[in-house]
């Protein structure tokens, strides 16, 4: 396993990189197979839940910031991660309708139902940024209007959400990602 120091100083294990890429190219694979074989609402399920399992470790592979998108084997591993998102039919559209979901219910729970609805629409926004995204849309006028509305939920949102002493957005959070600071915003 090999180490690298980041930009920051910080010790980042490729190894670990490495088995998290793997990781979510497993979890996009699997739903790309499901898609291709049935539209029943089992599968669609099954899918949409593999595909979700990508997208959460796709959410982690980026907050690895700069160093990461420039480590040898970031193309390669950027490039099948759209073919496997490309196969699996309508599952990114599920997903955002997911991230509307979410942001429906962001402030119920205060922070973690907060956190929740952060880390889908930054899934979501990572991929929008560093995969092509916007070409990977399905149905793209109703995909982006259903984060349209998600931002919007979002913003209403934000001054239901007191975030406890300690709660921060998680470490390589693009400031792009305005909806991580909004609560903090609010009660400032």
């Amino acid at each position: 396993m090999g180490f690298y120091i980041g930009e920051g100083g910080e010790e980042l294990d490729l190894g670990a990189r490495a088995k998290q890429l793997g990781s979510a190219i497993d979890d996009f694979g699997r739903a790309a197979e499901i898609a291709a074989a049935s539209d029943a609402d089992d599968m669609v399920q099954l899918r949409d839940r593999a595909f979700a399992d990508g997208m959460s470790e796709l959410f982690s592979i980026c907050l690895g910031g700069a160093e990461v998108r420039s480590a040898t084997g970031w193309s390669d591993f950027r490039n099948r991660v759209i073919t496997l998102i490309g196969a699996s039919g309508w599952a990114l559209t599920n997903y955002i309708d997911d991230t509307l979901d979410s942001a429906l219910h962001s402030a119920l729970e205060e922070w973690d139902s907060w956190e929740i609805a952060c880390r889908f629409r930054s899934a979501v926004q990572f991929l929008l940024d560093e995969f092509g995204g916007s070409e990977l849309l399905i149905s793209p006028d109703y995909e982006k209007q259903m984060l349209a509305e998600a931002d919007a939920k979002l913003r209403a949102q934000a001054s239901l959400v007191s975030p406890q002493p300690g709660e921060r957005p998680p470490a390589g959070i693009p400031d792009s990602h305005w909806w991580w600071f909004l609560p903090s915003s609010q009660t400032q």
